[in-house]
């Protein structure tokens, strides 16, 4: 898995460029177009009815799960989010219990 900010192939920048889609629809062209993706298959993708009801299917499914935060990725630990920054802490805890 890769996190936002963590490798060159993904700055932090681009990760958290989201709020700026309000303002400029192009921003995953751009970003495309900066990782050197095959541009032909990216738009091709994004206007394929198939991968739009994908990605509707997962929203829905991520909105009905009750999760306080939108944001992903997520991490779940025995049906919860736990925070990236409590991650390890949360899982030695939980293995703990174990012994």
């Amino acid at each position: 898995m890769i996190f936002c900010g963590t490798t060159e192939s993904v700055p932090s920048d681009q990760c958290k460029a989201y709020g700026k889609l309000k303002s400029n629809e192009n921003i995953p062209l751009e970003y495309a177009r900066a990782l050197n993706l095959d541009m032909n298959k990216f738009i091709q993708d994004m206007e394929s009815e198939e991968i739009a009801a994908q990605v509707r299917l997962e929203i829905n499914q991520f909105n009905s799960a009750g999760f306080p935060r939108k944001g992903v990725p997520k991490f779940l630990l025995q049906g919860k989010e736990v925070r990236w920054t409590s991650l390890m802490q949360s899982v030695e805890a939980e293995l703990a219990k174990l012994k």
